[in-house]
């Protein structure tokens, strides 16, 4: 039977064993290679505690102006809280009301022009061109829309 070799101190799984020669220390070498780890066994234990504490994304942002006005309307009078992205477009007017033909046939016309609204791109696939209209504005809703008095409207500031 042919005696076996120690492994060389430099060798990767000798210095893994000992961790880094701190395990051959005369005295008390389990201490020793437990206080080398020590500091490693920290960092785990804090990338650990890291990855499973959830970050607070509940951010409560007031927006500025007539804006904010409108999207707190809209939540009081809807009762939404989070939603997928919405764009909130205001229309007021020093004089007319929403009861005013004048004001109603600006702000359907506006909001006709918004809905036709598109982005068009044009590629080229080997030697076909494909052309693809997509529109900007998936849909809208006005007081008009719904057809409810002034009063019952939710579109409708008092």
């Amino acid at each position: 039977m042919t005696p076996v070799q120690p492994l060389p101190f430099w060798h990767p799984a000798s210095l893994l064993a000992t961790w880094f020669g701190s395990g051959l220390l005369p005295k008390a070498p389990g201490t020793w290679g437990s206080l080398a780890a020590l500091p490693f066994a920290i960092v785990i234990a804090a990338l650990a505690a890291c990855s499973t504490i959830g970050a607070n994304t509940d951010i409560d942002l007031k927006a500025p102006g007539e804006a904010g006005e409108a999207f707190d309307l809209f939540q009081d009078r809807f009762g939404e809280e989070e939603s997928t992205a919405t764009e909130f477009v205001v229309f007021s007017h020093p004089s007319l009301t929403v009861d005013d033909p004048v004001y109603r046939e600006t702000v359907e016309g506006l909001m006709a022009e918004l809905q036709a609204l598109r982005v068009r791109e044009t590629e080229g696939v080997g030697s076909t061109t494909v052309v693809s209209s997509t529109r900007i504005v998936a849909g809208t809703t006005t007081h008009y829309d719904i057809g409810a008095p002034r009063d019952a409207s939710p579109f409708v500031a008092p």
